[in-house]
């Protein structure tokens, strides 16, 4: 009897004591990456879809200044630089230093953090805080607060190409990246435009509702791309040991090719920002009684869309035809021969006996030129390791600043006492960095060429 109530009380006293608390070892939460091969057809479309839409806003809004000025008109509703008194040197330096400056700055920053955050949602917040600075452009008064609203554009649309392409990196493969990339800097010929056909919105609603049409506009595009981009191809690469000795800004600079293709890329901006800046007065200051924002906005919009997404086709199409070794080398040659033959079709535009046949030379000019942008920053994506992706495109458009002097210098030129004429400069300007950069361009395929020899 006594056996079995002292069994019955330890059985009590086990059922009434809690259980030893085991403490668990907390794990970690580790964000799912997608990867290349994870994407869907439907998600790399919505994905592309949506960062081309956000680049060509980015574009609308960043040229949309260009359009907005008329040094031979005396009405302050529909131009700039009539309504708030500025010089053409004062003008010169709101398209370049003003948003360049902090522009390349901070696209070195953006390049440095599309490596380690989230590019999905750095893409879509930043097309918000520059659809704003857009607005508020409409809203000032003075010189200073379009250069403020420029300068806050600049700080944000540092991080749209470098997340773009460093997220187009990450979702196509290999064999497909040029054409990729060439669809997506389509986008600046589109913004470029939208932002050449805004002087027919300026007719109707003035510079001032121009700008806010724009930034509105943007805004819509901010919040599509926040709905329709895949989230997991956000997440940075993971790290490995090997791209931990080279990554970053070391990983860009260690590749000879890489830093060929940079030099090519500064020299063919300041043909790009030249062009952008001054080719509008200089057809205005040709042919006063031409509707030249029409024709222009056509070529633009037109033949540099066509020309950026052939560009990538053409680099794609020709690696396949040359040994596979060789298949980089030969893709460089394609902006090469794009620069080379733009060149002479820029000064045959500027020095046209006619309105008509300007146009035309520039069709063709544009045709030829604006192929280089997809297949030079898909070389440059894939000449460096997986983690220095952001640092390269961050480097790519810090170099924005290095072309902005050059429109930049060719406005001091003219309005200094004396100075040259402004049409005969900016052809001169142009041509020269056409043929410097094609020139560099063939350095860079020739170590890219030298470097496939070596791995061989």
């Amino acid at each position: 009897m006594r056996i079995t109530c002292l069994a019955a009380l330890v059985a009590t006293s086990r059922a009434f004591t809690p259980p030893p608390r085991v403490k668990l070892p907390r794990m970690r939460r580790t964000p799912l990456r997608a990867t290349t091969d994870d994407l869907t057809p439907g998600q790399r479309t919505a994905l592309l879809g949506s960062l081309i839409g956000v680049y060509t806003s980015n574009q609308w809004c960043r040229q949309l200044l260009f359009s907005t000025v008329d040094f031979t008109s005396d009405d302050p509703f529909r131009f700039l630089n009539v309504g708030l008194e500025l010089s053409r040197a004062d003008y010169a330096l709101l398209s370049t230093i003003t948003f360049n400056a902090l522009f390349a700055a901070c696209s070195l920053a953006a390049g440095a953090l599309v490596d380690r955050t989230d590019a999905v949602k750095l893409t879509y917040l930043s097309c918000g805080v520059w659809s704003l600075a857009t607005v508020a452009t409409a809203y000032t008064d003075s010189f200073a607060g379009v250069a403020a609203c420029r300068a806050l554009q600049g700080v944000a649309m540092a991080a749209t190409a470098p997340a773009g392409y460093a997220l187009l990196g990450r979702a196509f493969p290999a064999d497909k990246l040029a054409t990729a990339t060439s669809r997506y800097a389509a986008a600046v010929s589109a913004g470029g435009a939208l932002a050449a056909i805004s002087t027919r919105l300026d007719d109707v609603v003035g510079w001032r509702g121009a700008f806010t049409t724009a930034g509105a506009a943007s805004l819509v595009v901010a919040l599509a791309a926040c709905l329709c981009m895949p989230t997991d191809i956000g997440a940075p690469p993971p790290a490995q040991a090997k791209d931990d000795e080279a990554g970053g800004f070391g990983g860009v600079f260690a590749s000879p090719a890489a830093v060929a293709l940079l030099a090519a890329t500064a020299v063919r901006f300041a043909a790009g920002f030249t062009i952008g800046v001054w080719a509008l007065p200089c057809l205005r200051a040709n042919f006063p009684d031409a509707d030249v924002g029409v024709g222009y906005a056509v070529v633009v919009g037109g033949f540099g869309f066509v020309s950026a997404l052939a560009g990538g086709a053409a680099a794609d199409g020709l690696a396949t035809r040359v040994p596979a070794a060789r298949a980089d080398a030969s893709r460089a040659l394609v902006p090469a021969a794009g620069c080379l033959l733009a060149a002479p079709l820029w000064v045959l535009a500027l020095n046209a006996p006619s309105y008509a046949a300007a146009i035309a030379f520039l069709a063709a000019e544009f045709l030829v030129a604006e192929c280089w942008f997809g297949p030079t920053t898909a070389l440059l994506q894939q000449t460096v390791p997986p983690s220095s992706r952001g640092a390269a495109q961050g480097c790519f458009t810090a170099l924005t600043l290095v072309g902005g002097l050059a429109p930049l210098a060719v406005g001091a030129a003219v309005d200094r006492p004396g100075g040259l004429e402004l049409v005969p400069a900016v052809a001169g300007a142009v041509a020269a960095a056409y043929v410097v950069s094609a020139v560099l361009f063939v350095v860079a395929a020739g170590l890219l060429d030298g470097d496939a020899g070596k791995a061989s």
